[in-house]
């Protein structure tokens, strides 16, 4: 027999919808978290293909001389060795989530063994070495921008995919538990129809019976302790004394009847008719 209070059950069934809603609340802010933090770490590996694009242009402007351009060419390969080693290696300003993501890791490692040997060229040029070196640096780097070019578009082909299917997998679980929640709605509602409009319909109907004299109502099956199942047992005893009462009534009737029909035969005895 079920013990709790009607207002503990209530708040039972609210308090489990009240928590879905909360998980439902916290896997929206994630997911807009998320979506921010893997907004700005694919735009910063998008921006890495235009750096392959300006060390090519600046490489070449170095060689024919321009001091300029040397020093832009060593920040410019600086910046993208360390955005690649922090996508590689995890930081906290571009999510080391990344790494962890097979396919994206696959497609870093392949622009990490791209850039390596085109890293050693650039550091040729931006350390102003002797022209035949810097010519075949520069003659190497013209050749393979390009690779270098695609396999970093295909690392942001990859982050975008990951992000996407991470935001998929959360709006699934987002469906799930909306009907979930739904499901608690409805077991509440059914839960509630048992704790209470089915007690209180049974109560409802036995009182007009009893209201119009008939006191051979069945007793109400107490199924809970709570505030109803306490209310239910109190109107079985109530209607069982009512029915001894007007059982006794009717006892102390049938003896009055009795002794008046006694004491009629003996005046007529004593009388006579």
């Amino acid at each position: 027999m079920l013990r709790r209070s009607l207002l503990a059950k209530v708040w039972l069934i609210l308090g489990a919808f009240f928590a879905l809603l909360l998980v439902i609340f916290a896997i929206n802010y994630t997911i807009v978290r998320g979506q921010r933090g893997d907004g700005l770490a694919i735009n910063v590996a998008g921006a890495q293909r235009m750096l392959t694009q300006k060390m090519a242009k600046e490489a070449l402007a170095a060689v024919g001389g321009d001091e300029g351009a040397r020093k832009a060419l060593k920040e410019t390969a600086e910046r993208f060795d360390a955005v690649l080693n922090g996508l590689l290696k995890g930081g906290a300003s571009l999510n080391t989530a990344w790494s962890e993501i097979p396919e994206v890791r696959r497609r870093l490692e392949a622009a990490r063994d791209r850039w390596q040997p085109f890293r050693t060229r650039v550091e040729i040029i931006a350390g102003g070495q002797d022209g035949p070196r810097q010519r075949e640096a520069a003659a190497y780097i013209a050749e393979n921008d390009a690779a270098l070019l695609q396999a970093a578009n295909d690392v942001v082909v990859a982050m975008q995919a990951a992000s996407e299917a991470r935001i998929d997998a959360a709006v699934r679980l987002q469906a799930v538990l909306l009907a979930l929640g739904l499901a608690v709605l409805f077991a509440g509602w059914l839960l509630l129809g048992r704790w209470v409009l089915r007690p209180i319909k049974r109560l409802t109907l036995a009182a007009s019976a009893v209201a119009g004299g008939d006191l051979e109502v069945p007793e109400i099956p107490v199924r809970s302790g709570d505030e109803i199942g306490r209310m239910t047992a109190a109107f079985n005893r109530m209607v069982a004394n009512l029915r001894e009462m007007v059982g006794r009534i009717g006892e102390d009737a049938e003896r009055k009847r009795d002794i008046a029909a006694e004491v009629q035969t003996s005046l007529i005895g004593a009388f006579g008719t």
